[in-house]
């Protein structure tokens, strides 16, 4: 009888333990996001790998399908998917476009094969002009764009093909905001090596800028920030070569898309890259945020509240403010912060707003951290055990609780007499 009631209880946890997870695979694509090959060319995809919390490896596992078809110019999607024990699925997709090349010959202008950007010849000289589908296309240099743009003009129907710098480019001062809004999907970016504050107060822009070639830019600092309006789907760009997100979506106040098949496994700075950005709640567990070395106020001001416990953060030194005045509580509790000296702010509220914080940290080193000032100020519901925390390099941590009533200062870390 009691060899029943063992096997029944066994198997009782057992399924409890499969009822209880929830959580899908991570699928993690091998390369970029968002490539481009050649019509005609042989098409074979890197793959992806998959890893799952209870399951462990499951790359062996995965099954992808793909309408990629090089004979056809378009975009075309590769997707790998996989189960769990659980049955909880995981995807990711790679976006493949069929590309045609410059024609031969070519007079002034020609159209990619995604049938919306056009290009410049190579020997197509600045002003010239061609025609495409009925319509004329000229040829200009960063000096004549920021001249028509400057006075208002039509830029629908001009070829940036040889423009490496974009900086600033609809930006008027920081008092004054900008109210273009025209069609430019058509753009050849495809030269373009910096796109800092580009749109920035653009207010008004809104417009599909999704087939845009971004695969050179290494400056994406305060691109869309307070570009109020901005909220297209750029899930495919392929960023792999930018360095620099700083304060993208700054204060960005619509924008909530898709972002995570980006490939930011070369950026360094991802300070202020979504603060204040009030709708912003997607999906950006599958990251590769290793070379990160700057997060401080990335979420501050913001809904975000997504799964980014897999976030390789070894090589951050700031995480002040990062979540100050957000709405996330999820699980971090396994991020290397041992390279972190700076933590003030990290999950404050303030007197109006407090913060709903409440994860385990016990296992973070914190041994590098200098800066721990107002880190849970008015972080009201914050009760784990941080009494394990070495913190002997901690020399400002002023209202290190303020404003926590339920945790125990037998909880909360040692720190040196003075700090």
């Amino acid at each position: 009888m009691k060899k029943l009631i063992y096997l029944f209880i066994g198997l009782l946890i057992v399924a409890c333990s499969s009822d209880d997870d929830n959580t899908a695979p991570v699928v993690t694509l091998i390369g970029e996001s968002s490539i481009t090959v050649t019509q005609n060319a042989t098409y074979e995809d890197a793959g992806a790998t998959a890893i799952d919390n209870n399951d462990g490896d499951l790359t062996s596992n995965i099954v992808t399908t793909s309408n990629v078809d090089t004979s056809t110019l378009g975009m075309y999607t590769v997707t790998h998917s996989v189960l769990d024990a659980s049955g909880n699925n995981g995807s990711a997709s790679r976006q493949v476009g069929v590309v045609g090349g410059q024609p031969t010959p070519c007079n002034v202008v020609w159209l990619d094969g995604n049938g919306v950007t056009v290009k410049a010849c190579d020997d197509a000289e600045i002003y010239s002009t061609g025609i495409i589908d009925g319509v004329t296309y000229t040829l200009v240099n960063e000096i004549v764009l920021r001249d028509m743009i400057e006075n208002g003009e039509d830029v629908t129907k001009v070829v940036t093909t040889k423009i490496a710098d974009m900086n600033r480019l609809f930006y008027i001062d920081e008092d004054t905001y900008n109210d273009f809004n025209q069609d430019i999907s058509s753009w050849d970016v495809s030269s373009v090596t910096d796109m800092s504050q580009m749109f920035q107060f653009a207010t008004a822009f809104n417009q599909d800028i999704s087939f845009w070639d971004t695969s050179k830019v290494t400056d994406m600092s305060y691109m869309f920030a307070f570009a109020t309006s901005f909220n297209q789907d750029i899930d495919i760009w392929d960023v792999s070569k930018v360095i620099n997100m700083s304060a993208l979506f700054i204060n960005s106040s619509t924008f909530n898309q898709p972002l995570n098949n980006w490939d930011v496994s070369n950026v360094i700075n991802m300070s202020n890259m979504f603060e204040a950005n009030l709708l912003f709640n997607q999906e950006l567990n599958r990251w590769q945020v290793g070379k990160v070395q700057n997060m401080s106020a990335m979420f501050s001001f913001t809904r975000f509240n997504q799964d980014i416990s897999s976030w390789d953060v070894s090589s951050v030194t700031d995480m002040g403010t990062m979540f100050n005045t957000s709405e996330f509580n999820k699980p971090i509790n396994e991020w290397d912060v041992s390279n972190v000296t700076d933590m003030d702010y990290m999950f404050a509220g303030n007197l109006i707003t407090p913060t709903q914080f409440n994860q385990p940290l016990n296992n973070w080193n914190v041994g590098s951290v200098t800066n721990m000032n107002s880190m849970f100020f008015q972080t009201i519901g914050f009760n784990q055990n941080l009494s394990s925390w070495n913190v002997d390099n901690v020399i400002s941590c002023s209202n290190f609780s303020f404003g926590i009533n339920l945790w125990p200062e037998n909880l909360q870390p040692n720190f040196n007499p003075g700090c």
